[in-house]
């Protein structure tokens, strides 16, 4: 005889005695439907789910192709209660949902989401939870889809795990005041966008995370627009950058800009990995980027510093109309042994 499992799912609604296969399906969820999932470029894209121990219970968290944040009970499938609050939109619970577009700024729908002639995020990579803070991050419209200079910047985002209280919002386009904001010219930061945290094209690129450092490290893409930045002078950080933020307040520990005024495509293409090495000085925790060019970017993940040294090396300029190219980029060297 088969073995068999009681569903958690059922277990509330049935008699005890009723049993399921080994295998078979618990519970499953789906989100109501809104304008802004099926114009996702990762409606159909399998991101997978943040997970996390929540007094005890635990708790999935997932970020929909609509951008709404989610939080269910692991083991029934049901909202959270006390999570978020009621979205306006028929079909969505009272509780247990975030609407992520109301804390980026920007005027939209909730049923159809940003005006289009303004942008377009979505998310195409699972949230993460680190200390009882959901860090989410995002995917703009661009590349083959973005035909115009306009679009909003795909911003990282803090809430609650318990309650879904929004906590902060990192500017991915340093806004006037803030660090690296002169590196964005002629005021492109009014309207440009992207550097997000995962590019729309793949959908394989998470965020990482140091729990006892209380660190995430977010890898970027590029500004709107592959292959031209007229429109955008200057070095645009983040764009193309690995960046460090205390996961409870969302503030800048460290950042590397692997590519500066990226018109190559030269997004990173993979998630940070976090290992320990041992060096004659002893243990030490490191972060390393791999791009698209073939470098590793190798740095001590709790103050940013270059495990080996990286050179400055001079670049030629573009023979592009208008097109203004950084002198130099940033190459890394690598250890003698």
């Amino acid at each position: 005889m088969a073995d068999c499992i009681l569903s958690p799912a059922r277990a509330a609604t049935t008699a005890p005695s009723i049993l399921r296969p080994a295998g078979a399906t618990l519970w499953s969820h789906r989100e109501p439907d809104t304008r802004r999932w099926p114009y996702s470029m990762r409606a159909d894209y399998g991101k997978g789910v943040g997970y996390a121990n929540i007094d005890g219970r635990d708790v999935v968290h997932i970020i929909s192709p609509g951008f709404f944040l989610t939080a269910l009970d692991a083991a029934t499938g049901q909202p959270l209660e006390g999570f978020g609050g009621p979205v306006p939109i028929e079909g969505f619970p009272d509780t247990g949902v975030v609407d992520l577009l109301a804390d980026l700024g920007h005027p939209y729908d909730p049923y159809e989401g940003i005006p289009l002639e303004r942008g377009y995020i979505t998310s195409s990579s699972p949230p993460i939870v680190v200390n009882d803070v959901v860090v989410v991050g995002s995917s703009a419209e661009q590349g083959y889809n973005q035909s115009r200079i306009e679009n909003v910047p795909g911003d990282i985002l803090g809430y609650d795990a318990r309650t879904g209280e929004f906590l902060w919002k990192f500017n991915v386009i340093p806004q006037p005041g803030e660090y690296g904001h002169e590196t964005w010219e002629n005021d492109a930061w009014q309207y440009t966008g992207d550097i997000c945290q995962s590019p729309i094209h793949r959908g394989h690129l998470p965020i990482s995370a140091d729990p006892e450092l209380d660190m995430v490290y977010i890898p970027t893409n590029g500004v709107t627009i592959d292959y031209y930045g007229d429109h955008h002078p200057g070095d645009n950080l983040y764009d193309a950058s690995l960046i460090a933020l205390n996961a409870a307040t969302g503030e800048r520990a460290w950042h590397f800009q692997m590519v500066r005024h990226d018109i190559w495509n030269h997004d990173t293409p993979t998630a940070p990995i976090l290992l320990d090495v041992t060096k004659d000085s002893g243990p030490m925790p490191v972060v390393a980027q791999a791009t698209k060019q073939s470098y590793v970017y190798i740095f001590n993940r709790e103050t940013g510093e270059a495990v080996w040294p990286i050179e400055e090396v001079p670049m030629p300029a573009s023979t592009g109309p208008g097109e203004q190219l950084a002198e130099t980029q940033p190459i890394p060297t690598r250890t003698a042994t």
